[in-house]
């Protein structure tokens, strides 16, 4: 990029412009930057409701191990399913990790420990990676597809499972 684009990036940055911070705290995160930054900028960003914001944060407290910060990126997820912004906001957030970044140093990882549901008593707890898997290659999903096939899905917390998986796999496509 040269000197005078530069120049119009850092102006925005100083003046506070939320795609361009939202952008720099992707980076931040995943392309090895500072972590610790990347989810303060985040957060910073998200507060001023940038909903693709608000969808990274809620997915990277989910994914964390820390309860409360679960319960936090919970209702975050909740809000941005009631008001349908899950999909515009994981098309942003896409565009922004595959516009330009081939070599991604901090993909999250998802495992057993950090799924959202853990209710013993919920029958579709645990089912979410094989739905996932059904309708993305069974059918053959697309982010466009909205929530991707999870909006059967009565328990709230394997829907936000279900999306965590969506979420990872946003670094795959």
């Amino acid at each position: 990029m040269h000197q005078q684009g530069r120049n119009f990036l850092a102006r925005c940055r100083q003046s506070g412009h939320l795609e361009i911070l939202f952008r720099d705290a992707v980076s931040d995160l995943f392309l090895g930057g500072c972590r610790f930054t990347g989810m303060e900028t985040m957060h910073a960003v998200a507060a001023h409701g940038h909903s693709a914001a608000q969808y990274t944060v809620s997915m990277m407290l989910m994914l964390g191990d820390d309860v409360e910060a679960k319960i936090k990126g919970l209702e975050t997820f909740r809000g941005l399913e009631a008001a349908g912004s899950l999909t515009i906001c994981k098309l942003v957030f896409r565009d922004v990790i595959q516009g330009s970044w081939t070599h991604l140093r901090h993909v999250p990882v998802l495992n057993g420990e950090n799924l959202v549901c853990v209710s013993h008593a919920c029958p579709s707890r645990g089912n979410m990676g094989a739905i996932y898997h059904h309708q993305r290659y069974g059918r053959g999903w697309h982010v466009n597809d909205g929530d991707g096939g999870a909006a059967h899905i009565p328990c709230v917390h394997c829907r936000a499972d279900y999306e965590l998986i969506l979420f990872v796999h946003l670094f795959d496509s």
